[in-house]
């Protein structure tokens, strides 16, 4: 056997039946679903005026998927300091995770949190929120959490 007709054995054997266009739509979803409990959980400072929700589509392309459109979430701070904290999907063909979402404040995205979509066995489908790729730096992502690294971000921008 030749090393060409080996070479397509083995892509055969390995080869899967993904319904990619579902896989698109499940993670469009997901991310619909984390920007509305994003807003429920801040709701109270947009009432309050402290704070306004946008979004707005943008394109990305991946590998097997293709171009699609999906929302981007923009969290505005209007009195000053004006930031503006932007949830900027990244992809959903991610290693070991169903997606990614970065989180930062516009103009510092050396600052910037991951939150990475994870299947876990007893807790199903969760949103993790990650500083790096180390384990010490993840945790669930929470309203809490969410409140924690805005204070954090104001910090930085109004203390230097």
């Amino acid at each position: 056997m030749s090393l060409k007709d080996r070479l397509k054995e083995v892509q055969e054997s390995h080869r899967e039946d993904v319904d990619w266009e579902q896989r698109k739509d499940e993670w469009v979803n997901n991310v619909n679903r984390l920007y509305h409990e994003v807003k429920e959980w801040l709701d109270g400072l947009k009432n309050e005026d402290l704070m306004s929700f946008d979004t707005h589509s943008v394109v990305r392309s991946e590998p097997m998927i293709g171009d699609y459109q999906i929302p981007q979430l923009i969290l505005a701070l209007p009195k000053e300091p004006s930031i503006e904290i932007v949830f900027d999907p990244i992809g959903r063909n991610v290693v070991g995770a169903l997606g990614r979402v970065d989180v930062y404040p516009r103009g510092l995205y050396g600052q910037k949190y991951m939150l990475i979509l994870v299947d876990r066995a007893n807790a199903g489908t969760v949103w993790e929120l990650w500083k790096s790729k180390y384990a010490r730096d993840r945790r669930p992502f929470d309203k809490q959490a969410l409140e924690e690294i805005i204070e954090e971000w104001l910090n930085e921008i109004t203390h230097g």
